[in-house]
C-alpha cells in the first residue's frame, strides 16, 4: 500500500497574499490561513482554538487569484503537505505547509464584530440572531502545481 498525503482545509486569510517569482518567471503565492478547532473550556463554555497554517501556491492560476486573497477572505484549499528543512547557525530548521493544488474562494468577511477578532466564528446562541449573509459565488481555479516545478528552482 503507498503513502497518501491530502489535506482539504476551509479557514481565513490571515493577511493578503504574496506573490513572488522563481527564476525561471513562474508565479508562487505564500499565504496563511487560519483554522478553527472549537473547544470546551472547564467552566463548560464552548471557544475556538485558531492553528495557523502555511500555504503555498504555484502557476499562473496563483497569480490570478492573488488579487482576490484580501485578508479574513474565506478560502477552501486542497494540496498536500510537504517539509521544508533548512540550516540557521548551525541549527536544523524545518516547517510544514500545505501546496496547494485547488483553492476555492468563499465569502469575505464582513466585519470584525461578526468575526471575533479577526478568525473566531461566532457561538451558536449568535449565529441565531444573526442576519443570513448571501454568499459570494465560489470561484474553483485548477491550474499547475507543484509537480511543475524542481525542486531546485523554489525560492525556500
Amino acid at each position: 500500500m503507498s503513502d497518501i498525503n491530502s489535506v482539504v482545509l476551509a479557514g481565513r486569510l490571515t493577511r493578503e497574499g504574496a506573490v513572488k517569482f522563481l527564476p525561471s518567471g513562474q508565479p508562487v503565492v505564500n499565504f496563511t490561513i487560519a483554522v478553527n478547532r472549537s473547544r470546551k473550556r472547564d467552566d463548560g463554555r464552548w471557544e475556538d482554538e485558531p492553528s495557523f497554517i502555511d500555504c503555498v501556491y504555484f502557476g499562473k492560476a496563483a497569480e490570478a487569484v492573488n488579487p482576490y486573497l484580501e485578508k479574513g477572505r474565506q478560502v477552501i484549499i486542497q494540496g498536500e503537505l510537504r517539509q521544508s528543512k533548512w540550516e540557521v547557525d548551525g541549527q536544523q530548521r524545518s516547517k510544514i505547509e500545505i501546496v496547494v493544488s485547488n483553492l476555492s474562494l468563499g465569502q469575505q468577511a464582513q466585519g470584525s464584530s461578526q468575526r471575533q477578532g479577526g478568525y473566531n466564528r461566532p457561538q451558536p446562541a449568535q449565529r441565531a440572531t444573526q442576519r443570513p449573509v448571501e454568499r459570494e459565488k465560489i470561484v474553483e481555479i485548477n491550474e499547475g502545481g507543484p509537480e511543475d516545478f524542481e525542486d531546485d528552482n523554489i525560492p525556500f
